[in-house]
């Protein structure tokens, strides 16, 4: 049980893994995200430290090669 940073209700989060596809500089780049969902409100947030813009640079840096 975890306390939801959206909605502050004592919950059991669900956990998803997905792919999630961002555009950048015209090009689809899927990036793989792992994340917590609340029953309640349907809010999202990170289960790592995440940081997708730099994630979204490194796959189309390694695209474009």
């Amino acid at each position: 049980m975890m306390i939801c940073p959206q909605c502050d209700k004592d919950i059991v989060p669900e956990v998803y893994n997905e792919l999630r596809r961002y555009i950048y500089c015209n090009k689809y780049v899927l990036i793989a995200d792992r994340f917590f969902r609340c029953p309640e409100c349907r809010g999202e947030w990170s289960v790592d430290k995440f940081d997708f813009a730099a994630e979204v640079y490194k796959k189309y840096d390694q695209m474009s090669k």
